[in-house]
């Protein structure tokens, strides 16, 4: 469930990263004009909690995301797989790809389309699920920040997921801390039916570019499910993060590197 949210691209996470540190000199951000264009990246990560829209599905997980962009278009393969000793979710591999639309009133806008891969949940065994989505976001000047709104639908399991984000950057202390906040609507089969607000969430991340090619991004964030939200059976405790039937509340982090090519 690429988490590629928070467009995908904080896709958050973690990952091991080998090395000396002493080997390298790393600075907050390369210089815009100094680094070649890519096209690709590979990622690793590793995230202290496996949480998907709201919903926790496993503890300790680490993933891997291969991706490669041709003009407008956007393609890619991201795997995880939950650390042994949580037997509850089985390994995820979703097949994706997006396309940058021209800009429609101030708004850039993208669509695309995810094919989730999901042996077991629970010791049930899933079936793949095809999800299109459209995403818009648009600057906001006053706010010195972007607000983002994303529409996905899954076809096959006739569900609906809305998200209303925003996002600002922050210089402190010589970082650039990206700070992401928003809120989730669920609907639809995968929730017998009910509708509503589900959760908030906040993200807070930054990256160090070790060289124009390989950065690390740690991340912390908190999801805070809503009174009355909808309820999934496959998310730990039936519900939104931990909340077991009642709002509930959690914080989780990772770090991912990347690598681009």
């Amino acid at each position: 469930m690429t988490t590629k949210l928070l467009t995908l691209s904080l896709l958050i996470g973690g990952m091991m990263f080998s090395g000396n540190a002493g080997d390298y000199t790393i600075s907050c951000k390369q210089p815009a004009d100094a680094c070649p264009s890519y096209d690709g990246s590979i990622s690793f990560g590793y995230d202290s909690d496996y949480i998907w829209r709201g919903m926790q599905f496993a503890d300790e997980s680490i993933w891997g995301d291969i991706n490669y962009t041709f003009g407008d278009l956007t393609v890619g393969i991201w795997v995880l797989k939950a650390l042994p000793g949580d037997a509850r979710f089985g390994d995820e591999v979703d097949l994706y790809a997006s396309y940058a639309l021209p800009s429609f009133l101030g708004f850039d806008a993208e669509v695309g389309y995810t094919n989730y891969r999901i042996d077991q949940i629970n010791g049930v065994s899933q079936n793949d699920s095809h999800e299109f989505y459209l995403a818009l976001s648009r600057e906001v000047a006053p706010l010195n920040a972007t607000v983002a709104y994303s529409f996905a639908h899954d076809i096959t399991l006739e569900t609906t997921y809305q998200e209303l984000t925003l996002n600002r950057t922050i210089p402190l202390a010589g970082l650039d801390l990206d700070l992401t906040s928003g809120i989730g609507y669920w609907s639809g089969q995968a929730f017998s039916g009910q509708s509503g607000a589900s959760h908030t969430f906040s993200v807070l991340s930054t990256t160090f570019d070790v060289n124009c090619q390989l950065s690390l991004t740690p991340y912390v964030g908190y999801t805070n499910s809503l009174p009355g939200g909808p309820s999934h059976p496959n998310a730990m405790g039936g519900r939104f993060s931990q909340g077991g039937g009642s709002a509930g509340d959690q914080f989780y982090g990772g770090v991912s590197a990347s690598w681009a090519f």
